[in-house]
């Protein structure tokens, strides 16, 4: 009879408890689960597939083989943090669990964060039955910023404790996350705050509420939060019924928007003067949202504008631009710069025909990066014309760079053959770090000819780029380019790519025969541990190593390197390899170094002695 066979009739000819048998075999089979994965830690987020009811599963099978109560490692106290990413989760029965069969208890983040999340069935059992006493203001902020309402109504009806934990924070958190509903309640049942608390960081529909449902005094802040969000009507009635002033800020973020229709009633109603109480708020909300504007760095480093033109050209609003020109406003050579490095060609010749600002050799320089060659060709066709201005953006080596660094051949074709910028040497090393093989066979073959014919360093630099960056397919085209077979690299090239943990370019200038190595090549390997590469030396190469090769893989911690090297290798160690493994207490390098305390071993002395010097006898 087949064992399966026989294992159903005895199964189903006793009584049996399944599930007992699934929980045997599984804790037989399967990884067992750990403390943390029940719930996981704050901040590390669940599996997809991961459910309370397995993350019960696990907490009853810990339970009853760890029935003890847990301690943090850390510091010897006793572990709560178990309940408190339960809390978190909103895993109510792991919460009950622990609650009844366990000690270790929770922390004020349990309150704090199933609060912050909504979990009202977990704040109300922690209270109700864990008689909870700590949690902080975080608990009503968060659960105001998540727009919990209904966990705010139930500290404020039924913990009576959390009354001094009420603040203007929490209207201040509804009013940022546009919590309308959670607004009106505070206003309407707290008195810590008022509409002014609520409207410091509103979003538009708070602002929007409180304008028309109580009498809070309008500002130029709120005009900047009702234009952000484009609504035009209600900017109307901040200006003409409640006599808010249009500013500079509120025209920027019409701009930035792309809504002409506003950026036109925000200039006709410009203010001329603002007071000073205007001009702080202003600054305060400036500094409060950041530089919401445009920076940039180029060649020149980093730049900012607050000119509405330059945001109108970086956004690609060709009928903004064109209506702020005609109205006189500035702008800066962020404009063309912007728009050439965005591609915007339309705006590049708008700028160039009737503005006289410029631009940088970030334009020309971006534009090729980002292959947008119908701008980089415009620029260099204007680019004559204005060489006694500020257009002799054109010469710079920052622009070969972009283009090498984008691999984009034909931006490197045109520039080179309209001699719009000098070729550096340095962007053969560049393209061959990078691995871009069109771009370099076109600086090799046309641009830099010359230069390396008279200096064939350049390639060996470039060499040195390619064997760090594993870049196998550019030693094959220089190797083309080889003039003959005695033209090889030298052993530095071997030497780094080993260095660099980089196989296949050891490998490549192995099997190619090229100027070998030294004994750089497997100390450094061994060092780095790079075990590969040591015994790919060890089994090809004939240079070897010094003892430096075991005495840096023992200080590094390299005990498989360090038992290879003693195993294939004669040259041995000194007491460097022992004494370092000691104070970077590498216990295993120790066990493999043989008979270490035996000073005769060592040519520097024996272990802990150093290079010291012998004392003369005194005669």
């Amino acid at each position: 009879m087949e064992p399966l066979t026989t294992a159903r009739i005895v199964l189903r000819s006793q009584r049996v408890d399944v599930d007992a048998i699934a929980q045997l075999v599984a804790s037989f089979a399967l990884t067992p689960p750990l403390w943390y994965n029940v719930a996981p830690p704050k901040f590390w987020g669940c599996r997809e597939d991961w459910t309370e009811a397995d993350a019960l599963q696990s907490l009853k099978w810990l339970h009853a083989r760890h029935p003890e109560p847990l301690i943090d490692t850390c510091n010897g106290w006793v572990d709560k943090s178990i309940m408190d990413n339960a809390a978190r989760s909103g895993y109510l029965s792991v919460v009950r669990f622990l609650h009844e069969h366990r000690t270790e208890g929770f922390s004020y983040e349990a309150i704090n964060d199933a609060a912050g999340n909504g979990h009202l069935e977990i704040v109300r059992y922690l209270f109700e039955h864990a008689d909870a006493q700590f949690f902080t203001v975080y608990a009503l902020e968060w659960a105001a910023a998540g727009g919990h309402l209904d966990v705010l109504k139930y500290f404020h009806e039924h913990v009576p404790r959390a009354n001094d934990k009420w603040s203007k924070s929490v209207f201040r958190s509804a009013g940022a996350n546009g919590h309308v509903g959670v607004v009106k309640w505070l206003l309407e049942h707290r008195t810590e705050g008022g509409p002014s608390d609520a409207a410091e960081l509103a979003t538009v529909n708070v602002v929007k509420y409180l304008l028309l449902n109580t009498n809070i005094e309008a500002t130029i802040v709120m005009m900047t939060v009702v234009v952000s969000s484009g609504d035009l009507e209600l900017v109307r009635y901040l200006h003409e019924q409640r006599g808010v002033c249009c500013i500079d800020t509120a025209v920027n973020y019409a701009v930035k928007i792309g809504r002409l229709d506003l950026v036109r009633y925000l200039h006709e109603h410009l203010a001329e003067e603002w007071s000073a109480e205007e001009e702080l708020a202003d600054a305060r909300w400036i500094e409060a949202h950041g530089r919401s504007f445009w920076a940039y760095g180029g060649d020149q480093g980093e730049l900012y504008t607050t000119e509405p033109l330059d945001i109108a050209a970086a956004n690609n609003q060709l009928e903004i631009i064109q209506y702020l020109h005609e109205q006189g406003y500035d702008a800066t050579t962020f404009a063309m710069d912007e728009a050439a490095a965005q591609g915007h060609l339309d705006i590049v010749q708008f700028l160039h025909e009737h503005r006289s600002e410029g631009c940088t050799t970030y334009a020309m320089g971006q534009a090729a990066k980002n292959h947008h060659m119908a701008v980089v060709k415009y620029l260099h066709s204007i680019g004559r014309k204005f060489l006694h201005e500020n257009r002799t953006e054109g010469c710079s080596t920052q622009l070969v760079r972009n283009i090498v660094r984008s691999n984009h051949r034909p931006a490197l074709e045109y520039v080179h053959q309209h001699k719009i910028a000098e070729i550096p040497t340095s962007a053969l090393s560049l393209a061959a770090e990078l691995g871009h093989r069109d771009t370099l066979a076109y600086l090799y073959e046309h641009c830099l000819s010359d230069g390396i014919v008279a200096q064939p360093q350049l390639v060996l630099d470039a060499i040195e780029k390619v064997i760090v960056g594993s870049k196998s397919e550019v030693l094959e085209y220089f190797d083309s380019k080889k003039t003959g077979p005695t033209q090889v690299y030298t052993t530095k090239a071997m030497d780094k790519a080993a260095e660099a943990g980089n196989i296949v370019a050891v490998k490549y200038l192995h099997d190619h025969d090229h100027g070998g190595c030294t004994t750089d090549a497997m100390d450094k390997a061994a060092a780095n541990g790079n075990m590969w590469i040591v015994r790919f030396l060890h089994d090809y190469r004939s240079e070897g190593c010094t003892t430096e090769a075991i005495d840096q893989a023992a200080a590094n911690g390299h005990a498989d390197v360090v038992r290879f090297l003693l195993e294939h290798r004669t040259e041995g160690y000194t007491y460097k390899a022992v004494d370092m493994a000691k104070k970077n207490k590498h216990l295993e390098v120790l066990a493999v170094l043989p008979d270490y305390r035996v000073p005769w071993k060592y040519p520097g002395g024996g272990p802990g002695m150093g290079e010291k010097k012998k004392k003369k006898k005194r005669r």
